[in-house]
């Protein structure tokens, strides 16, 4: 099972393995400061960038085969 990360845990792991959050979001298409936004939790991640940017750091679950709302 994985487990979820928090964004302190998140920054952390930049921290110790020495990586770039600026870096680390350029290379996968991100604007920064969206990366920022996320770690810094200064959006709710419910839709959008922001919602992509938070599973891609393992914040929020991938979502799973999404049926259609009827």
């Amino acid at each position: 099972m994985n487990t979820l990360r928090t964004p302190e845990e998140a920054k952390r792991y930049f921290a110790e393995h020495g990586i770039c959050i600026a870096d680390w979001a350029r290379e996968r298409g991100f604007p920064p400061y969206r990366v920022y936004d996320v770690l810094n939790r200064r959006s709710e991640c419910t839709r959008g960038i922001t919602h992509v940017i938070a599973v891609e750091l393992g914040i929020k679950a991938r979502p799973a085969e999404t049926q259609a709302v009827q």
